[in-house]
Formats: structure tokens, sequence, C-alpha cells
């Protein structure tokens, strides 16, 4: 393989999820199979340099300075593909000592520089060498500089290489190469078994591999000549790789600033008519090609409800009965329900409210959720009153409980404190704050919700897509430090944009009609994200045919 091939075929899946990430593993399985650079007939075979290997290592074991080595088992299914002919199944254990990590007493390290440094896990790594965080005076295990650091425990496979001596504790190994064994070789070959390594990890509470299965992993071995030539071409290949990722974070950049551009453009406030149809005939043009990732799909959503609630999605009909008369009969009968003592007095949407006082239509009026809603916080029963039996109603405690619209009951309450009612809105207001779900039945509500039930005159729906609009803003008003909430009061006072009934219901129509289009729009992505993954999958299929058994090409690539 060469900068040519890769190239090509990067240029077939350029779009792809992970290209790059997918490119760099296929490059590091060519290597360790010996089919990333040719085989050399004058190369002393790895099986001579094995045998000097196996004698060095006797020394070591004659000496008692390492353990007896663990013979290869007869079958090691992952590891036994086709290797070339110069080349030699061996362990791990045969050409590198192991050192298991064995943390010190937490008496004897610490963060003030005293020791040794002393590293713990995959927590220390950095992009090739560990960066300490505490250091040791009493160290347990060594490492010595130029060993490679492999992490064995949660999570098992990633590898940094010693910059110097240190201390390793138990969520790592050290692996020193013996003479034969060039250390970016095998440095490169683990980058390879990642994957491989990881799967076989064991454990609970943590993940980890043992000594044992380290020892007797299987390594494949190439003369040291090949083995160097191998590691320059990976060096070359990874440095084509990463101007690619660069490239395209910069592609990325541009588009990303280009989509935002064009939406915030269609919300900038009040720009002439003609301009704002100028924007809007841009965006419709532009954004199909510049939208290729879901979040940016979700960004035209919020854009959408922007404008639903700042009066530009829909024409004003004149003949409208406008938002002022209709706000009148709200508040005489939000009068009558406080008159009978159902609703407390609202509350006066205060003089200046930055955030909600933008220009709206002339037919519409600003106004509070106090005074076009009735507003029942939620309060938790006893536990001893709610079950998982389904006895009583429906009892939802905050947003775990939601669903894309209606949530969905995990417990249920013999003895309610609060009910919302069947198409009462329930909105988030603990924990996080802003999210928002209709009720499809009566139910108790807990502390984390509030229910918000439309007064005559207001579209429910409307001011569910109105909330999902201040969604971000709601949770920006939040406070507490346990869990972030906003209050009853903080609800009562919060502006709210009122147009005609006759326009609540044309908007609501128009967001569906564009959400719809945001579906398609995120179904086209994932499809073409599919397409091109499937199309990637398959070119690095075909380049794997020859070295690699069908079955196993097929599960490393869809891992």
């Amino acid at each position: 393989m060469n900068a040519e091939h890769l190239l090509a075929l990067y240029d077939r899946v350029v779009d792809t999820p992970n290209a790059v990430f997918r490119l760099r593993r296929f490059v590091l399985e060519f290597a360790v199979r010996g089919k990333l650079v040719e085989q050399n007939p004058e190369d002393e075979p790895a099986s001579e340099l094995l045998k000097r290997i196996v004698k060095e290592k006797a020394k070591l074991v004659e000496v008692g300075k390492v353990r007896k080595t663990y013979k290869l088992p007869t079958q090691d299914p992952v590891r036994q593909y086709a290797l070339p002919d110069s080349w030699e199944w061996t362990t791990i254990e045969s050409v590198a000592h192991i050192e298991m990590g064995q943390s010190p007493k937490s008496v004897y390290y610490n963060r003030l520089g005293n020791g040794i440094a002393f590293f713990q896990g995959k927590a220390d790594f950095g992009p090739r060498h560990p960066t300490p965080r505490y250091w040791c005076t009493k160290p347990t295990k060594i490492a010595e500089a130029g060993d490679i650091l492999l992490s064995i425990r949660a999570p098992v496979g990633p590898t940094n290489v010693a910059d110097r001596r240190c201390c390793i504790g138990r969520g790592l190994a050290a692996l020193r190469p013996l003479k034969g064994l060039y250390y970016e070789f095998m440095l490169l070959a683990l980058g390879a078994f990642e994957s491989d390594l990881a799967s076989r990890g064991f454990g609970t509470t943590f993940v980890a591999i043992t000594k044992k299965q380290l020892m007797i992993y299987g390594f494949p071995l190439p003369p040291l000549a090949e083995q160097h030539r191998i590691v320059a071409k990976v060096n070359e290949l990874k440095a084509l790789c990463d101007r690619l990722d660069e490239m395209r974070a910069a592609r990325e950049k541009i588009r990303d600033h280009l989509t935002k551009a064009t939406l915030t453009r269609l919300s900038t406030p009040d720009p002439d008519v003609p301009t704002f149809h100028s924007h809007v005939l841009f965006a419709v043009d532009a954004l199909p090609a510049l939208t290729t990732r879901a979040d940016q799909i979700k960004h035209l959503r919020k854009v959408i409800l922007s404008l639903a609630v700042r009066g530009k999605l829909v024409e004003q009909n004149p003949e409208d009965e406008p938002a002022s008369e209709l706000l009148k009969r709200i508040v005489k009968e939000k009068a009558k329900l406080v008159e009978v003592g159902k609703v407390r007095k609202t509350y006066k949407l205060p003089t200046q409210d930055p955030v909600r006082q933008y220009a709206l239509p002339d037919s519409w009026e600003w106004t509070t959720i106090e005074s076009v809603a009735h507003i029942e916080m939620g309060q938790s029963p006893k536990s001893v009153y709610y079950n998982r039996l389904g006895n009583g109603i429906a009892f939802f405690q905050g947003k775990a409980d939601f669903g894309p619209r209606h949530p969905t009951p995990r417990y249920w309450c013999t003895k309610p404190t609060k009910i919302a009612e069947a198409g009462d809105i329930l909105l988030s207001i603990r924990a996080p704050v802003g999210p928002t779900n209709v009720a499809d039945r009566r139910c108790c509500i807990g502390r984390g919700l509030a229910a918000l039930r439309p007064l005559k005159g207001l579209y429910y729906e409307f001011m569910l897509l109105a909330l999902g609009a201040f969604e971000s803003d709601l949770a920006s008003r939040g406070f507490g430090t346990t869990f972030v909430a906003i209050t009853k009061k903080q609800l009562m006072i919060y502006g709210f944009p009122l147009p005609p009934l006759a326009e609540q219901h044309r908007i609501v129509a128009k967001v569906n009609e564009l959400m719809s289009l945001c579906d398609q729009l995120e179904a086209d992505i994932a499809g073409a994200d599919h397409t091109r993954t499937q199309l990637l999958k398959s070119l690095l299929h075909d380049e794997l045919a020859t070295a690699v058994h069908e079955d196993t090409a097929a599960s490393w690539l869809e891992a």
C-alpha cells in the first residue's frame, strides 16, 4: 500500500463518518499482516531472529530476571491468519518482558513532585507519552524509559510510551521489547490489536486482562529490517491521514460557518420584508447542500421555532381577530378562575424583559405564561404511595419519563399529590430545565415537573412549540447547586408572545410541515452516511480479501 492507494480509497469515502479513523486502523491491520511493504528476500528471516530472541530470553530466565515463557496455544483463531513466509508467529511473552503494575500505598504517592512519576492508567495517557499527576517516594513496580505502557484495566488496549523511569499502578503493564523486536513496531502492532485485546477483558466492576493472557497473546514477528520499513511506511501514511483529517476539519468548519451564517440571517431581529424574503430564498437553495450532519439539522429546527414565535414563519392575515382582543377574553376567563379560587392572581409582566422583548407583528401581543395558562407545580408523594405494579394513576417524576411526545410511566401512585390532566403540557423544571412532553392521561406529577394548561384562546400545540423555542433560555434561568431548577414565579412572569388564534393554528401547521422536511433531511443524511459506510466497508473488505478470512474481515470492519 502507498499514499496514492490510500488517497484513492479516501476520495471514494471522504464523507463517511469516521472515514479517516477507519483508514488508520486499516493501515495498522495491513502492517501486522505483512501487506504494507514488500518482503525483501535478502532479509534475515524472522525464524532466525526469533531463535536469537529465545536465547536471550532463556538467559534472562536462567538468571531469574523473568519467568519461564508460556507456549503459544495450538490454535489462536484471532491471530492465526496467514503471514508471509519470512515472518513467524510467536507470543508477546517470547519477544518482550512484561511488568504488571502494582499501586503503592496511598501514603507513598503525592502531587508535589516528590519521588518518581507514578502512572495509574489510561487517564494519565497523552498523544504518545503520559503526563504525571502523581509522584511516588516508594515505588512498587517500575517501567523504564522506552517501555510501552499498555492499559490493562478499564479500558483495555490503549498504549503510550514511557519517556522516563516511572512507577506503574495496576491499571498498566510495561512491555519491554527484547533485542530483535523494534519497540516502534510493537507499539503499532498493539494499536492494531487494541479492539481484540479489549474484547478479551473480563470482570464486572472493572474489565481487565491478566498477565497470562498477555503472555500467550499471539504476535506476528517480521524480519528486523522489515519491522523498520513497516514503521517508516506507517508513519508516512499516518502523516497523510493527519493531513486528510485537517482538510476534512477545515472543510467542515467552513460548512458550519456558512450554515450558521445562513440560519442567523433568518433569525436576525427585524430585517425589512424584502431582505427577509431574500434570506429565506437563499436558505432554501443553500441548506440542502450545507446540511450534511444531524447536528446541523438540530440547529435548523431551532431556527424554525425561533421564526415561529417571532411572527416570521407565516404571513399575518389582516382579517384575523388581533391578539389584543383575544387576550382580553383570556384575561376575563382567568379572572373568573381567580374569583372562584381555582388559580392565584396573575403577576404583571415586568416593564423590561430583554430576552423576550423583541418586536412582534402588530396583531400579536406580549403577555406572560401565567396570563394564558394555568400552572400546576409538581410535588412528589411519599414513597409508600407509589409503586411499579400499575396500582393507581401514572406518576411522572421528570425528564427521565419523557418520550418523543408523551411520557411513559415507570411508577404509579395510589395517593397523588399534584395532578396533571390529559392534554396538559409537562415542562421539566428541574435537572434539566426546559424539555417538554404532553400528558396523554390524567397523572400525578413530581417536583421535577410543572403542568401548563392553556386557557381558552391559546392553542396548546402553539404553546408547546413556543416552549420548545424558549428551552435554552429557560434552562439559562435555572439556579441551584445540587439541582438546577426554576420556580413557579419565574414561570408566571416569563414573557409569552401571543398571536391571533387563527395564526396560532397556521403557525403550528407550517412548523409541522417544516419539521417533516427536517425529518426527511435527517433521513437522507443517515441514508447517505449508511451508504458511504457500507461502501467503505466493501472497499476495505476487498482490500483485505487476500490477507484475511472473510468472516474475520467482516468482524474487524464492524468493530
